[in-house]
């Protein structure tokens, strides 16, 4: 998620990239977009999808066309991108973009993690586990339930992110912080009775409203560091707009 400033500013752009062979190695940025971002000096750009977050090398030639190089084909691997494939970047303001991944019908990609075992079936279908970044991180699309405003709504956290990150040891509470480096402390549940489950619970339902939420949102929690000597740990939370 960009801050709340960025989107004001931002001049919403879009461009598609329709795939062909040697699509791996690294695409080029349309000429015509390239223009309006000539002063731009960066020489990192961050794509932003329902799989996580990428840092882009990017090379200029000598007519200014940009080109994505470094990181492209750790991003096309992750995203299983085949030739006939079509990326959608929508830009939000610098060099950052939101990408959205369609195949050759001209449908939106699905992606998940095939469960490991049965424990990982408690967690909500909806939540996946990213392995691509540098912070350990999972993936959970907004649904209706975790907007309702009661005693139940929670969040789970995938088993198999719990079990990588020893995140059950000694942990009570987290805090959630978003771009704008706005924080919200929530409990961290723990069901050992029957089927064993983690969720965020009481102080959560803030978070969700403070940030307006809604369904189809897509929330990336990264784990920012170790727990403190309270039991709190601390995730970084983006919001990927469902409307983008």
């Amino acid at each position: 998620m960009w801050t709340e400033m960025e989107e004001d500013v931002a001049i919403s752009r879009h461009f598609f990239k329709a795939l062909v062979p040697g699509f791996n190695k690294k695409v080029n940025l349309p000429p015509g977009f390239c223009k309006k971002i000539k002063a731009e000096k960066s020489e990192w750009a961050t794509l932003r999808s329902r799989r996580g977050r990428w840092e882009m090398g990017i090379s200029r030639n000598g007519e200014g066309v940009v080109s994505f190089e470094a990181g492209w084909p750790q991003f096309v691997n992750h995203h299983s991108l085949k030739v006939g494939d079509f990326v959608l970047f929508q830009h939000v303001c610098g060099l950052k973009f939101n990408v959205l991944v369609f195949d050759r019908s001209c449908c939106e990609k699905e992606f998940g993690v095939e469960p490991k075992d049965d424990s990982t079936r408690e967690t909500d279908k909806e939540s996946v586990i990213s392995f691509d970044t540098r912070n350990p991180h999972f993936i959970t699309t907004m649904q209706p339930h975790h907007a309702i405003a009661t005693k139940k709504t929670r969040l789970n956290i995938p088993i198999g992110f719990v079990r990588s990150n020893n995140v059950v040891k000694n942990t009570r509470s987290a805090i959630l912080r978003n771009d704008g480096g706005g924080v919200w402390r929530v409990n961290v549940v723990v069901c050992k009775g029957g089927q064993f489950r983690v969720y965020l619970g009481k102080g959560w339902c803030d978070f969700y409203d403070s940030n307006e939420l809604k369904t189809g949102d897509v929330c990336t929690f990264y784990l920012n560091q170790p727990r403190s000597s309270a039991g709190t740990i601390l995730f970084d939370v983006e919001i990927l707009p469902s409307s983008v």
